[in-house]
């Protein structure tokens, strides 16, 4: 199927799920399902921001895993090779930093006008529109969560748009989780740069890969077929 995606096609995708003015939307996009899209993920923030108007705001994670110390990276290093890591590191920088997930939709995303991106060195967002500049400064401890950095989604009107990833994915449930008291602590360090050096920092974090399942049914999800492939728009329950 050779279909092309225009900017009306996801304009009809939102109005599918509801979406409208003023609303919070974040954002998790990966294009690489879907056959060619006039302008490639352009054209879903211009459709967006159409729908959801200058009262509107689109967030969306730019987690920067390289941030991490080797020691709590996923990819194995030998314990010999840590230190020599650690001095290699750039550290996060807010200008700099590459997203390590949806990274070509972060990536897009920032060669918009006026986006800006939150303070954390591994649990980062963007957003781009009406919010609260205090949903930038996220501490350090527990940075996914409804009293900062998702704080939107209790304020006002708010939903977690999935294109092309697992619903399971969806960013709102390690925030529900530590809500309810799911999942488990863990210890993280990371390096932020800062006056021409990285300066380490340690952290607690909420796991919660064992409870997705569970953690979904705290959520409303409406599902629609867009050229065959899924999208996910969530919302959470009045109390969560």
């Amino acid at each position: 199927m050779n279909t092309v995606l225009t900017k009306e096609d996801f304009i009809h995708l939102f109005h599918e799920l509801e979406i409208k003015k003023g609303d919070l939307v974040c954002l998790q996009a990966n294009l690489s399902k879907f056959h060619r899209i006039v302008n490639g993920y352009q054209t879903i923030f211009d459709a967006l921001f159409e729908v959801i108007g200058d009262q509107g705001c689109v967030m969306m994670p730019s987690f920067s895993y390289s941030s991490l110390d080797p020691a709590c990276q996923d990819i194995y290093y030998e314990y010999e090779d840590w230190q020599c890591i650690r001095e290699e590191m750039d550290g996060y920088t807010i200008s700099l930093s590459k997203s390590d997930i949806y990274s070509d939709c972060a990536s897009q995303f920032m060669r918009n006008k006026d986006v800006f991106r939150s303070n954390h060195p591994v649990y980062n967002f963007l957003f781009k529109g009406n919010y609260s500049v205090e949903w930038l400064k996220q501490p350090m401890n527990y940075p996914i969560s409804f009293s900062h950095v998702l704080k939107g989604f209790v304020q006002r009107r708010a939903c977690n748009v999935i294109i092309g990833d697992e619903i399971k994915n969806s960013i709102l449930l390690p925030a529900i989780a530590k809500t309810i008291n799911k999942g488990s602590t863990c210890a993280q360090r990371a390096y932020i740069h800062s006056n021409k050096k990285n300066i380490k920092k340690t952290y607690l974090n909420i796991l919660c890969d064992d409870c997705r399942a569970d953690l979904l049914e705290y959520c409303y999800c409406k599902e629609v077929d867009f050229y065959f492939q899924n999208v996910y728009c969530l919302t959470i329950e009045k109390g969560i």
